[in-house]
């Protein structure tokens, strides 16, 4: 009897052990747990937390992973972390870049190795097996870049386990700082041209350098002379006299008037960006130049100087040539915005050949170049230059005359002019033309081509214009700005030969630099008004 209660015994003991479920542990892997579920989002610098749990392949806790486990693995995923090229920060803060840290346990970890699967940067870490207690550990992760969809995963794998994160979205802190830059049209200068457009680029960031978007950062602009920017082109940016709302990156065109050149010791330009709300938060661009952009000197070529020209008929023709330079002037092909390669502009350089008389150089005519200035050649006709002998000697009746001539090449902003071989200190090679042959010229002697200085000249508002051309014909005669834009026209049309008056009214147009230009059978003249209200 005794032997059977024993046995009775021993099975009910083994089918109550069977219904409590009792078998060994099997420790398969370690569970990555958050409160949240779904995705995470966090702000840069932040300290994301989550729990560490050794599981076995129930997903139970194994309370002794510290002896029966293993090391398990983690990876950041996602991460641009530290993979800018920044080596300092903007303020004397070390931590004013960007980087990411995973403590364990409240102390760092070291991080293992970097991998580049499928050109991505995945961070990979150690987690011991002597970190957990009572199958449990902490693990903190911080990133100061912004970022988007960041995951930490661990490793061995287990089906059953959370072992991935939800996904983990930085955004910036608040407003700390601006990054100015300035789109070089000289690569390896900090200079920008005179009245010529150039772009700087404003990004608002935080303390970590993280660009900040997708919210408004309004902006007070300023400059070490802010008067001396120019408003008059198309598309320029006023910034130095309102707030400018800043959406993450902006581009802003600027202009400057006045030159400033360090060789000239003249002082340098800069431009400060300043938080409206902040006065604290601020940051200045590096210091830079404003360059003259005149065209380079062109040098005479044909008819060489002290050449005798015999004039026959006035149908012949003559060509005076020079020899350019390629590019025209220093402004050629010059990139104005970073964000566009084809935005590229050159200065449109014209050329124009004067005739002066070579006992004064006061009495002189001008004629553009060939292809309405743009050939260095001017190809002129025998009756052409049989009228210059009237005009340039003052007497109608001559026979010869010794006239020099020269080329200006302009870009609407500067003149330059050419350069000869001659020593004698004249602007350009003589030239003697003789009257041979029965001439007919092709302009008449009677009246004349000028264009005399404006009055009043500064003027606030209105001027008047003399001029005269020597012959009836079409004649224009027009206004452009300092920039060699046209701003007027105020005669476009027949004329009769003789002297004319013209008003030109400037009520709408700002205070600067203005020239009238008189045109008429191929001949030219140029001068300059001064608009100051």
């Amino acid at each position: 009897m005794k032997t059977d209660f024993c046995i009775v015994a021993c099975a009910a003991f083994l089918i109550l052990c069977s219904g409590r479920n009792v078998q060994a542990q099997i420790p398969v892997g370690v569970a990555i747990e958050h409160d949240s579920t779904s995705r995470i989002n966090a702000v840069a610098g932040d300290t994301i937390h989550f729990r560490l749990r050794a599981c076995d392949d129930r997903g139970g806790t194994v309370t002794n992973w510290d002896t029966a486990g293993k090391t398990a693995r983690l990876s950041v995923q996602n991460s641009h972390a530290e993979t800018d090229s920044s080596t300092r920060s903007w303020s004397s803060d070390p931590e004013s870049y960007t980087w990411l840290s995973v403590f364990l346990n409240g102390s760092i970890l070291q991080r293992d190795s970097i991998g580049f699967p499928q050109g991505r940067s995945v961070y990979y870490y150690t987690i011991p097996q002597t970190a957990f207690t009572l199958g449990h550990a902490a693990l903190d992760f911080i990133q100061t870049s912004v970022d988007t969809g960041i995951v930490l995963s661990l490793i061995p794998w287990w089906p059953s386990l959370q072992q991935e994160s939800p996904p983990i979205d930085i955004e910036p802190t608040e407003h700390a700082d601006y990054q100015i830059e300035l789109t070089r049209p000289l690569p390896d200068s900090n200079a920008v041209y005179l009245l010529r457009r150039y772009e700087i680029v404003v990004t608002p960031r935080d303390r970590y350098m993280n660009p900040i978007t997708g919210r408004i950062t309004p902006t007070r602009f300023t400059a070490r002379f802010p008067n001396e920017f120019d408003q008059n082109q198309p598309g320029l940016s006023d910034i130095f006299n309102q707030s400018v709302p800043l959406n993450g990156q902006t581009a802003i065109l600027l202009s400057s008037r006045i030159r400033r050149i360090l060789v000239q010791n003249e002082e340098s330009q800069w431009i400060e960006a300043r938080a409206e709300n902040d006065s604290l938060v601020r940051s200045r661009l590096e210091s830079y130049q404003i360059l003259d952009h005149a065209p380079y000197t062109s040098t005479l070529l044909t008819p060489v100087d002290q050449t005798e020209i015999r004039l026959w008929f006035s149908s012949y023709t003559e060509k005076f040539s020079w020899r350019d330079t390629i590019p025209h002037d220093p402004y050629d092909n010059i990139l104005v915005s970073r964000f566009d390669s084809t935005d590229r502009y050159s200065d449109d350089v014209r050329f124009s050949v004067t005739f002066a008389d070579a006992a004064s150089l006061t009495r002189a005519e001008t004629f553009m170049s060939d292809a309405e200035g743009s050939d260095t050649v001017l190809t002129i006709t025998h009756g052409r230059l049989d009228t210059l002998i009237s005009i340039t000697s003052g007497l109608p009746s001559a026979m010869s005359t010794d006239l020099v001539w020269w080329v200006e090449a302009t870009d609407g902003l500067y003149e330059t002019q050419s350069r000869s071989v001659s020593l004698s200190g004249r602007p350009g090679f003589m030239v003697r033309l003789q009257r041979v042959g029965d001439l007919v010229a092709e302009l008449p002697s009677a009246g004349h081509f000028s264009l005399g200085p404006n009055f009043p000249n500064p003027f606030p508002a209105r001027t008047t214009i003399t001029c005269g051309i020597p012959c009836a014909g079409h004649a224009s005669l027009r206004v452009f700005n300092f920039l060699g834009e046209q701003v007027a026209v105020l005669h476009d049309g027949p004329l009769p030969a003789g002297d004319h008056k013209f008003l030109f009214d400037a009520a709408v147009l700002p205070s600067g630099i203005y020239s009238c230009r008189l045109e008429t059978a191929g001949l030219h003249r140029t001068r300059q008004m001064l608009l100051l209200r």
